[in-house]
């Protein structure tokens, strides 16, 4: 995700998340590829249609967002098993071929029917992790797609792993904040960590953090000042929302664990 299209998102998560009576449905149709590193015709599924309530379902409180929480969006090649989130497979440099084909090489996968969503969405993202450690992603990168991680290994009820790859992102957004890393707003750094722990089941440090948000002031500096204050009032009305939740008889990470 960019850090225009973060942005974005976090301005409107807390205002589409109280949207009612939205038809809260998501489409995909296939779509033929060429896997760009063995010239191999893969069938993939690209988006069809969707609508504000994404930004509302519980994936909300991991700071992630359908498509990441759908199986469809990280495509596998069924020959050379090249693995990438949907919007990069097409984008791999061929400059780095040679090393994502040693690293492939020995992979092993079964396509029911050939097809690739047949694959474990955590196994296609754990070949995927690989395939990206050959390019050049900043923390915030690292850090989402561990939150990404972590959801499909709960969600395949794998829980033990699911909080290694939890440990994993507050790990890293502990470090941006500590290094002061702009590639992604502090406001919303903490906010991610508070995520994490609470999902750790850490919640006197997750209430720290989010109360910590909503005393830090939203900056950015690709936000103009409009987009800045709709972002600050909207993200401190979903972090006053998610202090409420972790109090309640069902908090957010009731629907994960």
């Amino acid at each position: 995700m960019k850090r225009r299209e973060f942005l974005a998102t976090c301005a409107a998560v807390p205002v589409l998340a109280n949207i009612a009576g939205a038809k809260s449905y998501t489409t995909w149709f296939d779509k033929d590829f060429d896997c760009p590193l063995c010239k191999t015709s893969n069938t993939f599924m690209v988006i069809g249609s969707y609508g504000s309530y994404i930004y509302g379902w519980p994936s909300k409180y991991q700071l992630i967002f359908w498509p990441v929480t759908d199986s469809p969006s990280v495509y596998c090649c069924r020959n050379c098993k090249l693995s990438l989130f949907l919007w990069d497979f097409d984008e791999f440099p061929k400059e780095k071929f040679e090393e994502a084909r040693k690293i492939l090489k020995d992979i092993k996968l079964t396509f029911e029917n050939g097809k690739y969503s047949q694959v474990a969405m955590t196994t296609r993202l754990e070949i995927a992790e690989k395939i990206y450690g050959l390019l050049d992603k900043k923390q915030e990168f690292w850090c989402r797609f561990h939150r990404i991680l972590g959801y499909h290994h709960s969600a395949e009820g794998d829980q033990d792993k699911a909080s290694k790859s939890r440990k994993k992102a507050l790990e890293i957004a502990t470090e941006m904040i500590a290094k002061k890393d702009d590639s992604l707003d502090l406001k919303t750094q903490i906010l991610i960590s508070g995520a994490m722990k609470h999902f750790l089941k850490e919640d006197l440090g997750a209430e720290a953090d989010f109360k910590k948000a909503l005393a830090t002031k939203f900056e950015d500096k690709e936000a103009s000042a409009e987009e800045a204050a709709s972002a600050e009032k909207n993200i401190n009305s979903f972090i006053e929302e998610y202090l409420t939740a972790i109090k309640s008889d069902k908090p957010p990470r009731g629907e994960d664990q």
